[in-house]
């Protein structure tokens, strides 16, 4: 082989499949395993015996072996091997479940209604996903100030938002003696509208 070739070559290349004919003990179960064909099998296992310049496995017309050059590389890759395949499983698995932070803006009616009741369930459901919540009555671009979503009264909401109900409807009610709405007037009962903002998280 010339040196350009040598240098064209991967290191990796011939590996699985000499891994699934170590393990199978044929190249044709080997060749069903990698869903490749024998002929694939084969090439692709010469190729690795020439690069490293020395037979892996004993051929005869109704068995497989390994040789003693063989043993020894299969010591040293299977475990590597087993590392990488697990290794890859757990990012996989990973990757499929929610992780992060959850930035929520919600109003504060919907706190002990709606947030309180399912949070631990959440939290079980999803333990890698931070839930980070400010409780707001101001109605303003949230998306453009960095939430995820908002929990929001039906009314505030712009036409443009994607919306889910999560609870059935309600009416307002203000209750107050006549002698105090005489006093003070409609302008008191708009205060929890201008309520300060606060904020918290919950892992």
């Amino acid at each position: 082989m010339k040196r350009n070739e040598m240098g064209r070559q991967n290191t990796f290349d011939g590996l699985s499949e000499f891994l699934a004919i170590a393990k199978r003990q044929s190249v044709r179960k080997a060749a069903l395993d990698l869903e490749v064909t024998p002929g694939a099998i084969s090439q692709a296992l010469q190729k690795l015996e020439r690069r490293l310049g020395a037979p892996l496995f004993h051929r005869t017309t109704r068995r497989i072996s390994l040789t003693e050059a063989g043993e020894t590389l299969l010591a040293k890759i299977a475990p590597a091997a087993q590392l990488i395949e697990t290794s890859l499983g757990e990012t996989l698995q990973h990757s499929n479940e929610p992780s992060g932070t959850l930035k929520l803006i919600v109003e504060r009616l919907a706190l002990p209604h709606v947030i309180e009741p399912i949070l631990p369930a959440f939290r079980e459901a999803w333990p890698n996903v931070k839930v980070d919540i400010t409780v707001s009555n101001t109605h303003g671009d949230f998306i453009a100030d960095g939430y995820d979503a908002g929990i929001l009264i039906g009314s505030y909401i712009a036409k443009e938002m994607i919306a889910v109900r999560l609870s059935p409807p309600f009416k307002w009610a203000v209750f107050g003696s006549p002698d105090y709405f005489m006093h003070n007037g409609l302008t008191s009962v708009r205060m929890s509208q201008n309520t300060r903002a606060r904020h918290f998280h919950e892992r």
